[in-house]
């Protein structure tokens, strides 16, 4: 690509040279390094039907920020051809928008922070005049001939939209989320949206309000990820095997499931063993059931919350719950809070819980060491006699140096007990 010659007016900056300092981390110096010191890369912005006050702030702004050592701007001319103004301009630095590199992918970090400036100054510059650029005004064009149309976001900030179906084919293929940047026509052209909710399911939240309710497409997206259901139409969402497969894959999808639904018992099993947690959008009558709510609590026990109340009084349901997690033990019936077994069950898990134990078993001391042994911290829980020995105090700070707080007076002054405390 050929670049016109400076005017006097600019400053000739071919002789750039990049210092260490000047890039955000070691991988961005080797990729300068490898490119050697002749190598460069060429890019051009076009804009389109903008005026003259517009192209004005462009060339500031872009005659300003290329001095950034960071952007590595070699040569640089504006053109103007027709209804189109150009900024061409050479770079020691390419700014890749493919592959897994999240850092160089990024387009408004990488291309409008580090080339266009850190203040944006296409946004800032436009906006205070009252004319921000509108969709399909900015074009960007790398080495490799990727074209990225760029549209001004309600915060100022410039977002890459994807218009090339073929780009975006291939887009969507390897990152179902470009769908999210994709131009709204092709988010309502069938092929893209369906290779991308293969690859990333709940991106059918940016699909075309018409494919949301095409059942094969939909499907696909719920098993991929079966909370994509959350964005399909109301129509799928009673749509019982198509639930049951959103379900499947995510139990907490069932959320999203239609009100009937909620009350099918095999379907919310199915939710239930893939998450417990998934109990809490079952219907009332399921939370009442024992064998349904065992399941859930078998995979979550947390999941006791939302049992019903006299599940809650179940001893062995109680019992496999804390099993599963100990947390549990705050939603069990006061009554089996004062049981040893089940509270024990639930310390040697989640020390923390002796907070929910009844008051009997707070003071019981092989309950309490096994509780600090977990979870220092647990001490705050514990019968003031227990605060006071030692040995126990020890094994909570052993886990947990600042577990020292709750003990006795006597045992935070203990110069051993301070030490541990402190390493």
């Amino acid at each position: 690509m050929a670049f016109g010659i400076f005017s006097k007016k600019k400053k000739d900056i071919s002789n750039l040279e990049i210092e260490v300092e000047a890039f955000e981390n070691q991988d961005q110096k080797d990729s300068h390094d490898e490119l050697g010191e002749e190598g460069k890369y060429h890019y051009e912005f076009h804009f389109k039907d903008i005026n003259s006050k517009q192209i004005k702030s462009l060339k500031s702004g872009f005659e300003g920020y290329t001095w950034d050592m960071g952007f590595a701007v070699t040569d640089f001319e504006f053109k103007e051809e027709g209804d189109l103004f150009k900024i061409l301009f050479e770079s020691k630095k390419y700014f890749n928008n493919e592959d897994d590199d999240w850092d160089d992918q990024d387009f408004a970090q990488n291309i409008v922070t580090r080339i266009l400036g850190k203040e944006q100054f296409i946004c800032s510059e436009l906006w205070s005049h009252d004319e921000p650029f509108e969709e399909k005004d900015i074009v960007f064009i790398d080495d490799k001939q990727n074209e990225w149309s760029v549209e001004v976001g309600k915060h100022g900030e410039l977002n890459q939209i994807l218009r090339d179906r073929k780009i975006a084919l291939k887009a969507v293929k390897n990152d179902g989320w470009a769908l999210e940047n994709a131009d709204k026509s092709l988010r309502a052209d069938r092929e893209v949206v369906l290779t991308a909710v293969k690859d990333a399911g709940s991106v059918l939240e940016y699909a075309d309000k018409t494919l949301k309710a095409d059942r094969e497409l939909v499907l696909e997206a719920v098993k991929n990820e079966g909370s994509a259901l959350e964005h399909a139409d109301k129509s799928l969402r009673a749509d019982r095997e198509l639930v049951l497969e959103a379900v499947k894959n995510e139990g907490s999808a069932l959320d999203h499931a239609d009100k009937t639904l909620k009350g099918d018992r095999d379907l919310v099993l199915e939710a239930v063993k893939n998450e417990g947690s998934a109990l809490e959008h079952a219907d009332k009558t399921l939370k009442a059931d024992r064998d349904l709510v065992l399941e859930a609590v078998k995979d979550n026990g947390w999941a006791l919350e939302y049992a019903d109340k006299t599940l809650k009084a179940d001893r062995d349901l109680v019992l496999e719950a804390v099993k599963s997690s100990g947390s549990a033990l705050e939603h069990a019936d006061k009554s089996l809070r004062a049981d040893r077994e089940v509270v024990l069950t639930a310390v040697k898990d989640a020390g923390s819980v002796l907070e929910y134990a009844d008051k009997t078993l707070k003071g019981d001391r092989d309950l309490v060491l096994e509780a600090v042994k977990n979870e220092g911290s647990a001490l705050e829980h514990a019968d003031k006699t227990l605060k006071a020995d030692r040995d126990l105090v020890l094994e909570a700070v052993k886990d947990t140096g600042w577990a020292l707080e709750y003990a006795s007076k006597k045992l935070q002054n203990d110069p051993e007990l301070k030490k541990i405390s402190e390493g």
